[in-house]
């Protein structure tokens, strides 16, 4: 299920504090984010709602993306396996099924390494790779963090939601969690196209 957020804009604490608790409710085993502190992509996970939206509220982040992870594949308490995923100055964080395989057959059918258990790993290192996102058995919708710019990108099995207020740009897995946060023009991503803030 899991919950994905992408922000741009000034730090708007309670609009940015309803957005993490409509968020919430799909995503119950881990909670993280992943913001720019001087060019570069910091991430920190939580298993504790509390502590990640204390420290979110002390970073104050103009460009972020977050995740609420309900646990599909890896070890919840292993924190490489939780989300936003991080590879250099990249982030990424999803909600969806890449592959039901292990890592090490993942691995083997890519020719690759991944970082962690968790599947996203290979969407983190293929998303600009047209072939692999139109696979039938992918599903997800994702945010992200590259070259100083919030980026979401999904298949048409996931919905992504974007709105604009007159001070942020922000992407939810649901219109719901927009709506529920005061958020009333939103529209659906278009499948497959990078969007870019």
């Amino acid at each position: 299920m899991c919950a994905v957020i992408g922000y741009t804009g000034e730090y708007n604490q309670a609009l940015i504090g309803r957005l993490l608790d409509n968020s919430k409710i799909r995503g119950i085993h881990s909670f993280g984010y992943s913001f720019y502190c001087d060019g570069t992509v910091v991430t920190k996970k939580f298993l504790d709602f509390e502590e990640f939206q204390e420290s979110i509220e002390s970073d104050k982040p103009r460009k972020f993306i977050a995740h609420f992870r309900y646990s599909t594949s890896g070890d919840f308490k292993d924190q490489e396996n939780n989300q936003p995923l991080q590879a250099g100055n990249v982030a990424l964080a999803f909600n969806g099924v890449i592959s039901q395989k292990s890592k090490v057959e993942i691995e083997l059918e890519y020719d690759t390494e991944l970082l962690g258990d968790n599947d996203g790993y290979l969407l983190l290192e293929k998303y600009t790779d047209q072939t692999f996102i139109r696979k039938p058995a992918i599903t997800f919708a994702a945010v992200g963090l590259k070259d100083n710019k919030v980026f979401a990108l999904r298949n048409s099995k996931r919905p992504l939601w974007y709105a604009e207020t007159s001070s942020a740009k922000i992407y939810a897995s649901t219109r719901d969690i927009l709506n529920r946060s005061g958020i009333q023009d939103c529209y659906k991503i278009e499948s497959i196209k990078i969007h870019e803030q």
